[in-house]
C-alpha cells in the first residue's frame, strides 16, 4: 500500500541527502505532523493489518520495531496497555 511499500526505497534515497534526512527527522518529531501521519496510518493501515493478524490466529507477535507493538495489540486483544510491552532491543540495536 503506497507511500509504505516504497519506505525502502525512499530511506534508500534519504541516506545520500542529508539535509532531506534531516527535514523528514524534524517532520516525525513535530507534534501536529506526528498526530497527522498518525491519523493517516490508522485510517489506511489497520483495517488490512488487522485482517491479516485475524487470518493468521497467532499465539504470539514478535514485533522487531516498538513502534509496530501498538497495532498488534489492538487488533489481537482490542485494546494497548502499555504493560503489554515486550522487552525491546536486547541485543543492543536500540
Amino acid at each position: 500500500m503506497w507511500p509504505y511499500n516504497q519506505v525502502v526505497p525512499f530511506y534508500r534515497m534519504l541516506q545520500n541527502h542529508p539535509s532531506l534526512w534531516r527535514f523528514f527527522w524534524y517532520y516525525g518529531i513535530f507534534p501536529v505532523t506526528t498526530w497527522l501521519q498518525e491519523v493517516i496510518t490508522r485510517r489506511t493501515c489497520f483495517k488490512p493489518f488487522k485482517e491479516a493478524i485475524a487470518a493468521s490466529d497467532p499465539d504470539l507477535v514478535v514485533s522487531v520495531h516498538p513502534l509496530c507493538q501498538v497495532c498488534a495489540c489492538v487488533c489481537i486483544c482490542g485494546y494497548f496497555d502499555k504493560n503489554d510491552t515486550v522487552v525491546g532491543g536486547v541485543g543492543g540495536e536500540y
